[in-house]
């Protein structure tokens, strides 16, 4: 049976919700503890290097299942905050969470926006706009309550509540089809050369002015 457009979007939701309350005040908590601006922009450097690094390590890989990418998205997302839970802030921690993330978010979306183009062409303008809307309303709201938690139990229950979400995904990934990917990165660099420069400035400006960086101000 083909996966259906429901547990789709509670897939992505759940991995969405898990980074946007994660993510959202991470920086500001590095910030406040002491780690420099230096430290800060080398880890957003490492966030943009870790899925260039796994895509040539997967370069030319033949075979590879989409659910075996899932569990290790899932599994390193939810290992990620855990350890921002468990050690003391600092500059490595930092440059090694943004490592974990980059791969995570890699092998994450690589696997599932084909799974959900591909299952959603009867439905497309639907599924389109639901897609599409996910990340700005989840990106209103869950910050306000990872604002909230960290206020009022603190920056590691926060982590740990990102973990959590990370993992509740892997209640819909049964449902999640389980089909083959081969690696071309020289042809897909090809075929996406314009569109792939669009998207990398677009994320770059995106992650650059999220609001917590106005605390380097």
């Amino acid at each position: 049976m083909e996966v259906s457009l429901k547990s789709l979007l509670f897939f992505s939701l759940a991995w969405v919700g898990a980074r946007a309350i994660g993510d959202s005040l991470i920086y500001l908590y590095f910030w406040n503890s002491g780690v420099s601006a230096l430290e800060i922009v080398f880890s957003v450097a490492t966030w943009f290097a870790a899925p260039l690094i796994g895509l040539l390590l997967l370069n030319n890989r033949k075979g590879l299942g989409s659910r075996l990418f899932f569990k290790a998205a899932l599994l390193l997302g939810a290992f990620s905050f855990a350890l921002l839970a468990a050690l003391p802030p600092s500059g490595l921690l930092l440059g090694g969470f943004s490592f974990i993330s980059g791969l995570s978010g890699l092998f994450f979306w690589l696997p599932f926006n084909e799974l959900f183009f591909a299952r959603s062409k009867d439905r497309a303008a639907f599924a389109g706009a639901a897609y599409s809307g996910i990340g700005p309303s989840v990106g209103v709201v869950l910050p306000l309550l990872a604002g909230t938690v960290s206020s009022i139990f603190g920056f590691p229950a926060l982590f740990v509540l990102s973990g959590v979400c990370a993992l509740a995904a892997w209640i819909a990934l049964p449902k999640m089809d389980d089909f083959t990917q081969d690696f071309d990165l020289r042809k897909s660099l090809s075929d996406a050369k314009e569109m792939g420069a669009l998207f990398f400035w677009k994320e770059l400006f995106s992650r650059a002015f999220q609001p917590q960086s106005c605390w380097l101000q």
